[in-house]
């Protein structure tokens, strides 16, 4: 199963990411453009759902810890991954560490830019 497939997803390079929330009806609006911010805010919103439910004393049932997740998703920073330099012309940067990472920024920038690829 890839990572995307926990949460549905749409964006554009306007706005950044809308990504429904799994086990959800909610929707959180991440702040980055490329796909793969699905791929890691599902996943780490899952880890830390498990972590509240195993360590937590007091456990929040999953509708209250998902509206309080939901924020500190959308205010996630992470300078240089994919991050919008410019507007006119757009401008990004992404710091790619790994052959994956780059082809996953890449495959986000044909999506959102197939005439200019």
């Amino acid at each position: 199963m890839n990572p995307s497939d926990l949460g549905q997803y749409a964006g554009d390079w306007e706005r950044g990411v809308r990504m429904r929330v799994p086990e959800s009806q909610s929707v959180a609006r991440l702040p980055f453009y490329g796909r793969y911010a699905v791929d890691n805010a599902s996943p780490a919103l899952r880890a830390a759902h498990h972590l509240h439910h195993t360590t937590a004393s007091t456990r929040l049932p999953r509708p209250q810890f998902t509206a309080l997740a939901i924020p500190a998703l959308e205010a996630a920073v992470w300078p240089g991954r994919c991050e919008k330099l410019l507007d006119r012309p757009q401008v990004f940067i992404d710091g790619a560490v790994n052959p994956l990472s780059l082809q996953v920024y890449s495959d986000s920038v044909r999506i959102a830019s197939p005439a200019r690829w």
